[in-house]
């Protein structure tokens, strides 16, 4: 779940909020039927190379290359009140770790709310307040993403009575305040979407549409200088099934289109300015039931939970596979190695790093860090005092050169903490 910037994705599945756009669409619209999921949807089966050619094979990654340049910081253990549903974590650059949530749909009031405090200060956090007092119920969608003047935007989902209106709000944090809430996108029926901002500081939301029907329809809104959102721009589709879409920091939009074939097959592409560059191209690639990320670089990273044989038994592995700029994907790898693995989360920066943090069957909490497609490190990451901690979020900086884990505790009522760390010369 995740951190990030370029990285959020736009699926027709959900799936805790790691899978992509349409992931947490589908806990807001559990009533169209599993369609539009935008973080993550695919074939049952591996797809196969246009060509015919044999499946990868997937293989345990046994060597580690543990990294000790960074300083991990003493762990904080913020208050969450009232109590969370939905948790994602982001960084700014100013080094302040942002928490943000939403409530039960059995809770009032529901707003999104928000608490921030320094990494490595000491100082304390702030108190948990609402975005916004929004009327009617809002909802989480995804981590908010960062500007280039270091502003966090956030788009969330909200709900207005009595006509069922669902309509997508923007708000950016600047100097310890929330901005007003902006209309970004409104509808008569389900509706998520994903915001960026490009080198400029322009946003633009990319929205999934399921009030339509049985599919789904893709649009893209740009939000003008007098901050009004401009009329939505369709994004056609070429395939009607479950989709990932991703946005990027470039005004640009990533397809990856699953269509009704024997071999399953799977089609990348990217629009931008109205139009597609790359339109239907064939990849021997699987989505459905994993999660997604992409990169500042436009590389997609797919990751999932499966089983793997290892000298004397099969153990649960976390797999990556990376997809490069929409080209064939490399072969799977196992960064969890030889490890039984609990639970994962993923995250992204704006530099095209990508991470991973899985804890393994021994309780030890490790964490691999990629650039583009090529992984640098694996660390160890030290956890607080106590036991059964699970990982919930995940946030991943450039600027600086941070991470930080939330971990809770299976509890009544849950402990949170927080586990940051930085190279040495960061701030």
């Amino acid at each position: 779940m995740q951190g990030n910037d370029n990285m959020i994705a736009l699926d027709e599945a959900k799936h805790h909020g790691r899978t992509g756009f349409l992931s947490r669409y589908g806990r807001l619209a559990l009533s169209c039927c599993g369609l539009l999921l935008l973080l993550l949807l695919d074939t049952a089966a591996s797809a196969t190379a246009a060509d015919g050619a044999p499946p990868r094979q997937y293989l345990p990654l046994i060597n580690r290359d543990f990294d000790a340049a960074w300083q991990w910081l003493a762990p904080i253990t913020p208050t969450l009140t009232p109590a969370p549903d939905h948790i994602v974590l982001a960084l700014d650059n100013a080094g302040q770790i942002h928490l943000l949530w939403d409530v039960s749909p059995f809770s009032q009031p529901r707003f999104v709310y928000h608490s921030f405090a320094g990494i490595n200060t000491g100082g304390a956090w702030s108190q948990p307040a609402p975005v916004a007092a929004s009327l009617g119920e809002s909802s989480l969608l995804y981590t908010p993403v960062p500007g280039p003047d270091g502003a966090l935007h956030l788009l969330w989902h909200n709900l207005v009575e009595p006509n069922h209106q669902q309509q997508l709000l923007c708000a950016a944090f600047r100097s310890g305040a929330w901005s007003m809430p902006e209309v970004a996108y409104q509808a008569g029926g389900s509706v998520t979407g994903m915001v960026r901002a490009d080198n400029a500081g322009r946003l633009a939301a990319t929205v999934v549409d399921s009030g339509s029907g049985l599919s789904s329809n893709i649009f893209q809104v740009a939000r003008l200088d007098d901050g009004t959102w401009a009329t939505p721009l369709p994004i056609t589709r070429s395939h009607w099934f479950p989709t990932v879409v991703w946005p990027d920091s470039a005004g640009g939009v990533h397809l990856y289109e699953d269509a009704a074939s024997t071999p399953p097959q799977l089609y990348y592409s990217h629009w931008r300015n109205g139009a597609f560059a790359v339109h239907d191209q064939p990849v021997a690639a699987r989505v459905f039931g994993r999660d997604t990320t992409l990169d500042a670089l436009g590389n997609l990273h797919i990751s999932w939970s499966d089983l793997t044989a290892i000298p004397g038994r099969n153990i649960q592995a976390i797999y990556h596979q990376c997809l490069a700029n929409g080209d064939q994907p490399l072969t799977a790898e196992i960064p969890s190695g030889e490890q039984a693995v609990n639970d994962y989360v993923s995250a992204s920066d704006t530099a095209g790093r990508f991470a991973l943090a899985w804890r393994e069957e021994s309780g030890v909490l490790r964490l691999g860090v990629w650039r583009g497609c090529v992984r640098q490190a694996a660390r160890t990451v030290p956890l607080p005092a106590g036991s059964a901690w699970q990982l919930r979020a995940l946030a991943l900086s450039a600027t600086p050169d941070a991470a930080c884990l939330l971990l809770a505790q299976t509890s009544y009522p849950p402990k949170y903490a927080l586990v940051c760390g930085s190279a040495q010369d960061a701030p």
